[in-house]
């Protein structure tokens, strides 16, 4: 091992303002989407994923990005990059880091992570604002843990596109600040960790048009740190607790 390694892994053996670096949790989180044609049929499915990193009130979000070259309207090429977006959880800003580059740029986090879906879900909202059943609900014999089923039709949908949604929930991520709906968590006072949705196959009267049946599916699971000594460094140059 380098020497300045060993420095810097002894640095990071003490408290950080207050913050233990055995604290370090890392939350993975996977989204499973179907890839579909401009004519709705399903070639398969794409994966994201995402690591977020909780110490204390500061989080670090491990973020990949598609970087695209198109000349002429045609794609030349496609790079993926990685970006490390770090913030306190009261402030509206934050810090983006691109590991390619190794520029760290001060940004606003509101627009650097609204289209991430670990950011913005709508759960709550797709079960209130759209017609919902409970079609069946399962706890484990210790409480710790709930599976929901509904079925769910949107209201204003012509096409009557309907939603078989199951809900997976535990004490077990309970005091993880990460969320797939917060306001689900306060309901059901655990922590939703896995959401998966079926759209099930349907046509649309009157145009002779159907489509086929495909899944999405949101999962939270928390795993060792990785990269710790580099998301420590970068947690730590954000100061504060």
């Amino acid at each position: 091992m380098k020497i300045s390694h060993v420095i810097i892994l002894l640095f990071f053996s003490f408290p950080i303002y207050g913050q233990r670096p055995s604290q370090l949790r890392c939350i993975k989180g996977t989204a499973v989407f179907p890839y579909l044609t401009f004519n709705g049929e399903v070639k398969g499915e794409e994966t994201s994923t995402i690591h977020i990193y909780e110490l204390g009130k500061k989080r670090l979000y491990d973020l990949e990005y598609d970087e695209r070259v198109i000349e002429k309207n045609e794609l030349k090429s496609t790079k993926t990059v990685r970006h490390w977006i770090t913030f306190h959880v009261d402030s509206a800003y934050g810090y983006d880091y691109n590991l390619s580059s190794k520029i760290r740029k001060r940004v606003n986090l509101d627009s650097s992570l609204r289209q991430e879906w670990v950011y913005a879900n709508s759960f709550y909202r797709g079960l209130n604002s759209n017609i919902s059943v409970l079609i069946s609900s399962k706890r484990s014999s210790m409480n710790k843990t709930l599976i929901e089923e509904y079925l769910i039709k949107n209201k204003v949908d012509s096409s009557d596109m309907m939603k078989q949604t199951f809900f997976y929930s535990s004490v077990k991520l309970k005091n993880v600040s990460a969320s797939l709906s917060k306001e689900l968590d306060s309901i059901k006072q655990m922590k939703l960790y896995k959401a998966q949705t079926i759209i099930l196959p349907r046509t649309i009267p009157g145009k002779n048009t159907s489509f086929p049946a495909f899944r999405t599916e949101f999962e939270f699971q928390e795993i060792a740190p990785l990269n710790k000594v580099d998301v420590l460094y970068h947690l730590h140059k954000l100061g504060g607790s």
